[in-house]
């Protein structure tokens, strides 16, 4: 539980920097942002909404304790992600550096939710399914599938804002397929 707590709210920190960023990231939670820019959605609210199809998949293919735990970690994070703009103030805070922290952190919180078996649901569930059916690497199939979120926002937001985007998830994705490996320790 400590695992899930800990890796939601940094991940909440990564997309509240990301949003006070004016960026989107890639997977569910990118896609979450590029909707909540577009459609003036909160991101708190929209973001499990988005995630449940995905937890059908991870129900489907990873199983019940899978699914659960990862219900758990949505759930938290949209808790936490509705609690920090309440707490911090951000609305100075430059875009290229929101980019990258936002994104670095939500690798890191990816990595821990990855070790004890839970996810942020969506395009991670997709990633984790590759690499245990195909043996892909998950960081390579997250970056594939987050490029399509990346060049969406490009797309509609052709500015320094999307080159800053894809830096950032080029970053996240780095630090997923550089440190996750599925035949390290993973807790039950």
């Amino acid at each position: 539980m400590q695992a899930i707590l800990a890796s939601a709210l940094i991940a909440a920190l990564g997309v509240y920097l990301l949003q006070s960023s004016h960026v989107v990231t890639g997977g569910s939670a990118g896609l979450t942002l590029l909707l909540a820019q577009s459609f003036n959605l909160d991101f708190a609210l929209a973001y499990p909404l988005i995630s449940l199809p995905f937890m059908a998949l991870a129900f489907w293919r990873r199983g019940i304790r899978f699914t659960v735990k990862s219900l758990i970690t949505i759930s938290t994070l949209s808790v936490f992600s509705y609690a920090l703009p309440q707490l911090i103030n951000l609305s100075s805070i430059q875009a290229w550096f929101g980019a990258i922290l936002g994104n670095l952190l939500l690798g890191v919180a990816m990595l821990m939710m990855f070790r004890h078996s839970t996810s942020l649901g969506g395009f991670n569930v997709i990633a984790l399914i590759a690499q245990d059916r195909l043996n892909w690497k998950a960081g390579y199939v997250q970056m594939a599938l987050d490029a399509a979120v990346v060049i969406s926002f490009a797309a509609i937001n052709p500015s320094w804002s999307a080159l800053w985007a894809i830096i950032g998830v080029v970053t996240l994705n780095f630090v997923l397929a550089t440190n996750h490996r599925p035949d390290r320790y993973i807790a039950g």
